[in-house]
């Protein structure tokens, strides 16, 4: 009796542990071009697991077929994906067409003493509209300083 009341236990005791389960989910985040996207955020929704994806913008995750994932990435559209049954897929990020009206730099843990360079303070309607896209491009000649 007591052999068959531990075998029903121990049997309970699995079934709720594979009801429980997570399995790993594998994805690829990249943009519009298909270029992967290195350091995306990837979170199971109402939870605190959180992965970045590596530099083939790859992620493995914890999670059950029917979570949602929040994808995340600077610059870009936040996305929300269900995981699919295969348990693998592919998230295309848009990217974020919002203009930024300043662009701040902080120079962490550094006294003005030993400031080395020149502090400068460029706003949107200084910097000229029309310029080619590499950041650094546009504010060249634009400082006052």
């Amino acid at each position: 009796m007591k052999k068959n009341l531990l075998s029903l236990l121990l049997l309970m005791l699995v079934c709720v542990q594979m009801a429980f389960a997570q399995a790993k989910v594998t994805g690829t985040v990249v943009d519009a071009n298909f270029e992967p996207l290195t350091g995306a955020s990837v979170q199971l929704k109402g939870a605190s697991v959180a992965v970045a994806t590596d530099i083939d913008g790859k992620f493995t995750i914890n999670a059950k077929s029917g979570q949602t994932l929040v994808v995340s990435y600077v610059g870009f559209l936040t996305k929300e994906v269900e995981v699919p049954a295969s348990l693998t897929l592919t998230v295309t990020l848009e990217e974020n067409n919002q203009l930024l009206d300043e662009v701040v730099v902080v120079g962490v843990s550094m006294k003005k003493s030993d400031l080395t360079g020149s502090v400068s303070h460029i706003t949107a309607m200084s910097s000229p509209r029309n310029l080619p896209s590499p950041s650094t491009t546009p504010l060249q000649g634009v400082s006052p300083v």
